[in-house]
């Protein structure tokens, strides 16, 4: 059970098949979140691909509304299907006129890789086709020794 945090809403997400799995977010008390259930997923199919999402958006009087994502996809050996939903999902959000869009999220990929792996070129094209920029452009775990690798997608 996610904690309960002082100043923040009831924490809003899903819950994988692991206890290391899922997508969440917490939103600060005083904004105002509407879950935005026609954009969220989730997809299980035993040792094959297993994924989800939590969309909400923050509305606001005085600036544009924001849509925000928190996305997880287990580290599996496929990801066609969680690419198939993910584009899908992203071409309901280009429709969204005015809104301030943020995708949050751990792909379990090594993004450095970008350009010489095909299956990360696969999973970041659908951000860069839409114009979503990674804000991370750095190593965010070192693994074995000093191998770094960059895992989530902001």
């Amino acid at each position: 059970t996610p904690p309960i945090l002082d100043g923040y809403h009831n924490f809003k997400g899903t819950t994988g098949t692991t206890s290391k799995s899922g997508a969440g977010l917490y939103i600060h008390d005083h904004l105002n979140p509407v879950p935005r259930n026609n954009l969220s997923f989730k997809y299980y199919e035993k040792d094959k691909e297993e994924f989800e999402s939590i969309w909400i958006e923050i509305t606001s009087d005085h600036n544009p509304n924001a849509i925000i994502a928190s996305i997880y996809r287990h580290p599996s050996q496929s990801n066609e299907k969680f690419l198939s939903q993910l584009e899908k999902t992203l071409s309901k959000v280009k429709k969204e006129k005015n809104k301030l869009i943020i995708l949050t999220g751990d792909f379990n990929q090594n993004l450095l890789k970008y350009g010489d792996d095909s299956t990360v070129n696969k999973s970041l094209n659908p951000m860069t086709e839409n114009n979503y920029q990674p804000c991370i452009t750095g190593s965010t775990r070192m693994v074995y020794l000093n191998t770094h690798i960059k895992i989530p997608m902001i």
